[in-house]
């Protein structure tokens, strides 16, 4: 699952619907500080279509490049007029679920707001029924959790701020709570068990849940598959216990290098080991340093390339983190404090644990530590 951009491309066809776009455009500048709404490209192509509409092949061109910049940047699309419009234009581009931005469609009379793709984890549903309530229309959901009332696992992990890595898991655990059937959670050593609506119904220890099964299968002599059907986990082989697996972004990495490493060498110092940990890349949500290298090119290119913040700590601070490091009186006598990695790793991560201590190679040391995460229902 990809970064959604705030850009919102809204496109229209006629006057009537160039006028409602501008109404829109302006609510949302106005009503969403983290959600940009660009109206620059839906000038253009009213101007383009109104204007030109003997050269019907210069217009779909012109759509067809929006449509492609849109999905390339993970731009949400506002169509004002025909759904088959929005759909044909948009159809060459269609990947997945969780990499679509949404796309929504709203008749130029401004009445219905119809959310076509990405109505979980684009946030085209929101957006709908935001824009609906605005304009004083309907919003058309069409979700079968939403209409039915159920528990969607998507959503579960966009309020989260989990990464879906098995997309498929979704209409597994989906097909359960539209069967009115539970669901369960398993998060660290926790076993939570959902109501298809969502509500928690029990939650227990995986020791005592463990005990429990074992009751149960001295007296059917079955076996159960799967842990849970949702497993959250940064681990790999955790992932394989559950239908649906889950990555929370709970892993921070410390790294300390020499002056002028570059990116290449400390990304694959960090990828190799995080796979030695058996952790997905993925749970990674901050790389950290002493602030002696704030300006290290190697160390911000590498967060970019994670797409995470890099954040940095005083020396005085990374003395003050409690906990039992290992030491070098060299990094000690050229920065300040015995330990970067290690130290850096906790800093970000203070109601944590150090997973994986310090791993050097070719100049570079990296630690691994772990935030405490547990998911909100």
């Amino acid at each position: 699952m990809e970064e959604t951009s705030n850009c919102i491309n809204i496109i229209s066809f006629t006057e009537k619907g160039e006028a409602l776009a501008k109404r829109l455009n302006t609510y949302l500048l106005q009503s969403q500080k983290k959600d940009q709404a660009d109206c620059e490209c839906a000038k253009d192509l009213v101007n383009c279509i109104n204007k030109c509409r003997a050269s019907k092949s210069y217009s779909s061109i012109r759509l067809s490049e929006c449509a492609k910049e849109s999905f390339e940047k993970k731009q949400g699309m506002v169509f004002i007029g025909a759904a088959g419009i929005a759909v044909r234009t948009i159809a060459p581009f269609l990947r997945d679920k969780l990499h679509d931005p949404f796309v929504i469609v709203i008749d130029e009379n401004g009445d219905y707001v119809i959310p076509i793709l990405s109505g979980h984890v684009g946030r085209a549903n929101e957006y709908a029924r935001k824009i609906a309530a605005f304009l004083n229309a309907q919003a058309v959901i069409t979700t079968a959790t939403d209409v039915s009332h159920c528990f969607a696992a998507d959503l579960f992990a966009q309020k989260n701020n989990y990464v879906i890595q098995n997309k498929e898991g979704i209409a597994r655990v989906s097909a359960k709570t539209l069967a009115h059937q539970n669901v369960t959670v398993r998060c660290e050593n926790r076993l939570v068990t959902l109501s298809f609506e969502g509500t928690v119904l029990k939650e227990e220890s995986i020791e005592q849940s463990e005990k429990e099964s074992e009751k149960k299968q001295i007296s059917d002599q079955s076996v159960p598959e799967k842990e849970a059907d949702i497993i959250i986990s940064p681990f790999i082989q955790d992932g394989k216990k559950g239908s649906l697996w889950l990555v929370p972004r709970c892993i921070v990495v410390g790294v300390g290098c020499r002056r002028k490493k570059e990116a290449a060498l400390i990304k694959q110092t960090i990828c190799e080991r995080l796979a030695e940990s058996g952790i997905a890349k993925e749970a990674v949500c901050q790389i950290t340093s002493i602030d002696r290298k704030k300006d290290e090119a190697g160390l911000i290119e590498t967060a970019a390339d994670f797409n995470v913040e890099f954040v940095t700590f005083t020396e005085e601070k990374l003395r003050q983190v409690p906990g039992n490091f290992s030491s070098s009186a060299f990094v000690e006598k050229t920065v300040g404090v015995d330990n970067v990695c290690e130290r850096s790793a906790m800093a970000a991560a203070p109601n944590g644990k150090l997973l994986s201590g310090k791993y050097a190679k070719d100049g570079v040391t990296v630690a691994v530590a772990m935030r405490a995460f547990f998911p909100v229902f």
